[in-house]
C-alpha cells in the first residue's frame, strides 16, 4: 500500500538532506560514516531507501535505510518480524528513544533542518533518478576498477609487475580513444614500469604505515611530480583509474578512509565536453559526479536495479575485502523477535 503523501514528502526531504556524499556524519555510537549513495526511495512496503551505500570506517557497506520520527517506531510498526528489514545498514531518526539499535548504524537528524527544506529545494522525479544513478554508478566504477586491479595484482609475480601491467593497459586503452595518439620518447611499457617503481618507492610505504599522512595532498603531489607521463589530463586519469584503485587494494584501514573521502569530496579539474552535451543539467563539480556519469554513459541501456546486484556481476564481493552487504547478526534478530513477538 503506497505511503500517505505527508509521509512521502518527509521521506523525500530526508533523502535530500542525506544526499551529499562528501559529508561526514556521526552515529549514535560515535562512529563516523559517509553516505556515498542515499539509495532509491521506496514508496511501498519495506525499507524507505533501497540499496544505500555508506563508508563505515574503512569498509563500504551496502544495505537498506529506514526512517522513523522515533527509533521506537521500528517496534511499533512491527518491523522486527519483517525479513525485508534484515539488511538495514542505517536507521535514520529524529529522536533516539531506544538504547537498542535496529540496524548496523543509527543516525539522529536535526528535525528542524530537515523539515525546513522547501518544495523548491526538492529535486523533481527525473533529477532524483539522476542523482541516484550517478551516486550508484560512481560507486560501481570505483569498486569495479579496484576489483580489476586486485585480480591483476593477485595473479602477478610481484606487486611492481602487477602495478606496471595495470598502468600500461590503462594508458594503451586511453590513447586508443584519442584522435591524435600521443607519442613518447620511451615505450608505454617502460613508462609504466617507471611509474610502478615510483609508486612503490614513494606512495606505497605511506599507504602501509600507521602514520597519518594527508593522502589527498600526497596524491596531488605524486600526480604532478612523480609520474613520468606528461600532461595534467593523463596524470589525473592515471591517478583515478589506476593509483586510487591500487591504493585501496594495498593500503591499510587508515589510508582507505582518507582515499574514500578524497574520492567523494575532491573537485574536478575541468568538465568533460561530451558529458556536458549529453547531460547538460547535471553538475560536474566533483570527481565522483564525473566518474558516475562516465560509468553510466558506458553502460547506458536497460537499467539494472540495486547496487548489490551490480557489484555481484563483477565478482566484487569475492575480490575486495573492504566491500560487504549489510546484515543484522542472527542472534540480534532472534533477540529482537523474541522481545517483540
Amino acid at each position: 500500500m503506497p505511503m500517505q503523501e505527508s509521509e512521502l514528502l518527509l521521506q523525500r526531504k530526508v533523502h535530500q538532506y542525506l544526499s551529499d556524499p562528501s559529508k561526514i556524519w556521526t552515529t549514535t555510537s560515535g562512529k563516523k560514516i559517509q553516505i556515498i549513495s542515499c539509495g532509491t526511495i521506496n514508496v511501498y512496503e519495506g525499507p524507505d531507501y533501497i540499496d544505500m551505500a555508506i563508508v563505515d570506517g574503512s569498509t563500504i557497506v551496502v544495505g537498506h535505510g529506514e526512517f522513523h520520527r522515533k527509533s521506537s517506531d521500528f517496534v511499533a510498526h512491527k518491523h522486527t518480524q519483517d525479513k525485508r528489514y534484515e539488511r538495514l545498514c542505517l536507521h535514520i531518526v529524529f529522536t533516539n528513544d531506544r538504547e537498542q539499535s535496529f540496524a548496523e548504524n543509527t543516525l539522529v537528524l536535526n528535525q528542524d533542518e530537515v523539515q525546513s527544506i522547501g518544495h523548491n529545494q526538492l529535486t523533481n522525479n527525473e533529477t532524483i533518478g539522476d542523482l541516484e544513478d550517478i551516486q550508484q554508478y560512481s560507486l560501481k566504477r570505483l569498486l569495479r576498477k579496484s576489483s580489476e586491479c586486485k585480480q591483476i595484482l593477485d595473479s602477478s609475480a610481484n606487486v611492481s609487475i602487477g602495478i606496471a601491467v595495470i598502468i600500461q593497459r590503462f594508458v594503451e586503452k586511453f590513447l586508443q580513444k584519442r584522435t591524435r595518439p600521443r607519442t613518447f620518447t620511451q615505450s608505454i611499457e617502460e613508462l609504466a614500469k617507471e611509474s610502478a617503481l615510483k609508486l612503490q618507492e614513494y606512495l606505497l610505504p605511506l599507504l602501509l604505515s600507521d602514520v597519518e599522512e594527508n593522502l589527498p595532498s600526497v596524491l596531488v603531489e605524486f600526480e604532478k611530480n612523480h609520474l613520468p607521463f606528461s600532461g595534467a589530463h593523463l596524470g589525473r586519469e592515471i591517478v583515478l583509474n589506476c593509483i586510487v584503485p591500487i591504493a585501496l587494494c594495498l593500503g591499510n584501514d587508515l589510508a582507505r578512509i582518507q582515499l574514500f573521502h578524497w574520492y567523494w569530496s575532491t573537485n574536478s579539474l575541468h568538465s568533460y565536453g561530451f558529458l556536458k552535451r549529453k547531460y547538460p543539467h547535471i553538475s560536474q563539480n566533483y570527481l565522483w559526479q564525473q566518474q558516475g556519469l562516465l560509468e553510466y554513459s558506458a553502460t547506458y541501456g536497460p537499467k539494472k536495479t540495486g547496487i548489490a546486484e551490480k557489484q555481484t556481476s563483477y565478482s566484487i564481493a569475492e575480490t575486495l575485502d573492504f566491500y560487504r552487504l549489510a546484515i543484522i547478526p542472527i542472534d540480534t534478530l532472534s533477540q529482537l523477535r523474541q522481545q517483540h513477538s
